[in-house]
């Protein structure tokens, strides 16, 4: 037996075995402290209906819109030889570096893998797009962190831009050395526009029951997790890093609830840019399949992560906010109008319904 399939018969076995331990450890953990992991369920649930859905979904067929109707190719024209010179990428790969910048995740990650999907880019540079393209919204940032979380609209929006920048510095130090020559944006196959919207609309909505999902569950554990915690009775400084280690919102709720503000606004920084393990299971289910190779991913947004604590710190230490102070309320939503949440619900579960009547369909034929 040669070396190799020595390494490749103990791979899996090794993964298997680490596959187990966890699973056993999650049932005992959940079994263990059971109300709270329904409890915390429950709010993964609301947190879904009445932020997750509401402010994703929307972003994520208007995506899909773009980058089925031959958008990209527009956008690519203009913006190919920025997109090459800054990141080695090709000028069809904008569109999910500024939905990624603007909307967040999984809108960036969702987009590449349309790019890919439709042939206007490769494997390689899907895997790149995605160190660089999935960030955190401006509107959570902004809205949910700095606001309500820190009182302090300007600490969110700095908190943006340096998530921003590590983006960008990441991106462009993963830029490939002696990358393949720029070239023309491919000319894509458009469909017609109903089936371009009818396309949207259903890969959305899958999409979407994926991504609250994962929030469903990451709430569960966390919840049982927090039990466990108490118990040992741990410094909240560890709590904020394993929750935010996890899931970003119970990650940044943990951080502003230490008692010291900079400790707590840097971890709060270091889980925005690190965006939690929820996410990244997310991206990972949103790219399933199609054979590219994760570890690049997750050491970028480690890195990003890092890097958005260390360059926090310096600005709280140089320049801190003026207004920054921790609120007593440690859950993030966004404040919607009544009338947009039912009109987003009503839109989603229509949706839905008709994302399960299309696989329905193709595998059992159209009824008649």
């Amino acid at each position: 037996m040669t070396p190799a399939s020595v390494r490749t018969k103990r791979g899996p076995d090794l993964q298997h075995g680490m596959a187990i331990c966890g699973s056993i450890f999650l049932l005992a953990l959940i079994l263990r402290n059971s109300e709270a992991a329904i409890s915390f369920m429950r709010r993964g649930l609301t947190l879904c209906a009445e932020t997750v859905i509401p402010s994703l979904f929307p972003f994520m067929v208007i995506s899909a819109l773009l980058a089925e109707s031959g958008a990209v190719e527009w956008a690519g024209r203009w913006l190919a030889g920025p997109m090459h010179r800054l990141f080695g990428i090709s000028g069809p790969s904008a569109c999910a570096v500024l939905l990624g910048a603007l909307c967040g995740f999984p809108i960036g990650a969702k987009t590449a893998v349309s790019l890919y999907d439709r042939g206007a880019i490769d494997r390689a540079e899907l895997e790149r797009l995605l160190t660089f393209c999935n960030n955190t919204s401006s509107a959570f940032v902004i809205s949910a962190v700095g606001t309500s979380l820190w009182s302090s609209r300007r600490f969110g929006v700095g908190l943006f831009w340096i998530q921003l920048g590590c983006a960008v510095l990441i991106g462009i130090l993963g830029r490939r050395r002696g990358g393949a020559a720029l070239q023309a944006p491919p000319s894509l196959p458009n469909q017609q526009g109903a089936a371009i919207f009818t396309q949207a609309i259903s890969s959305s909505a899958s999409g979407m029951l994926v991504v609250c999902a994962y929030v469903a569950f990451f709430s569960s554990v966390i919840g049982a997790l927090g039990v466990l915690l108490d118990q040992l009775s741990p410094s909240p400084i560890i709590d904020a890093l394993l929750f935010g280690f996890f899931e970003l919102s119970s990650g940044v709720s943990a951080a502003a609830a230490i008692d010291d503000a900079y400790i707590g606004a840097v971890l709060t920084a270091f889980a925005v840019g690190w965006s939690g393990l929820s996410v990244h299971f997310q991206i990972m289910s949103l790219t399933a399949g199609r054979g590219i190779s994760y570890r690049p991913y997750l050491l970028a947004k480690a890195a990003q992560g890092t890097l958005c604590a260390v360059i926090t710190a310096l600005w709280l230490k140089l320049a801190p906010p003026d207004d920054l102070a921790p609120c007593t309320v440690t859950e993030a939503f966004y404040d919607l109008p009544g009338g947009y949440l039912h009109m987003v619900h009503l839109a989603f579960c229509a949706a839905l319904i008709y994302a399960v009547i299309s696989r329905l369909r193709k595998k059992f034929g159209k009824i008649r």
